[in-house]
């Protein structure tokens, strides 16, 4: 009963609830409504185009395998009579949970509002819709603040004090390149995220034309409302 308890109480901190917070956001932000599309219909078949689905699901696992040894850590400690967590928690995990949390409640948002027209990949169908209610009201591309604000989001959490990988991972040449490649990718993401647009509103004006370029009237922002 009592190293049952000492397990409880290791596992139930703000910290860890904060970190299972944030990695269970990144993977719904991070998990395709629909099944991928065949290369030929994506507007582009780039190496970025042709492998996102794959690369987001190694982002989601390493995510995940980082956050379960920050709470196994926890538990090692509180078990082992290392004594609680600090009443004060670090700000930067704080802020990035929160991130991460309204960034898949958004991503969830534009799922459920393009329906079957929302893929991974750029794309047009042949039966395409151009949909101009819920949050594509605000923007016409909003799943991408909502994509850029999961990644800001972790590595805010990843890198902040008293997480695992910032205390232990990054002393280790690995943790470094696990670090380092972590912020290359969110990188690429950030910069993606313009041209992603761009590409998309190109094709979406080409395939309806003037009802397009009436609702880019209407919504002149394209991943932020009132920045961007």
């Amino acid at each position: 009963m009592q190293i049952s308890a000492g397990m409880d109480s290791g596992i139930l901190t703000v910290d860890n609830l904060l970190v299972l917070t944030t990695a269970v956001a990144f993977c719904v932000s991070l998990t395709p409504p629909n099944a991928p599309v065949p290369q030929e219909q994506m507007l582009q078949k780039t190496f970025f185009e042709r492998t996102i689905v794959l690369r987001v699901f190694l982002h989601k696992v390493l995510l995940c395998a980082l956050s379960s040894l920050h709470i196994a850590a926890s538990v090692s400690r509180h078990s082992g009579g290392g004594g609680g967590s600090s009443s004060r928690h670090d700000a930067a995990m704080i802020l990035g949970t929160l991130i991460c949390l309204l960034s898949a409640l958004l991503r969830l948002w534009c799922f459920a509002t393009l329906g079957r027209f929302f893929d991974f990949q750029a794309t047009v169908k042949a039966d395409h819709q151009l949909i101009t209610s819920g949050p594509y009201a605000y923007a016409r591309h909003p799943s991408y603040a909502g994509l850029a604000g999961s990644y800001l989001g972790t590595i805010l959490v990843l890198f902040s004090s008293g997480h695992w990988f910032r205390e232990h991972g990054l002393l280790a040449l690995a943790g470094k390149i696990v670090g380092g490649i972590w912020c290359a990718e969110s990188v690429v993401i950030f910069v993606g995220v313009p041209r992603r647009a761009n590409m998309e509103d190109a094709a979406l004006k080409q395939r309806f034309g003037k009802e397009w370029e009436e609702f880019a009237r209407r919504v002149p922002f394209k991943v932020v409302p009132g920045i961007y």
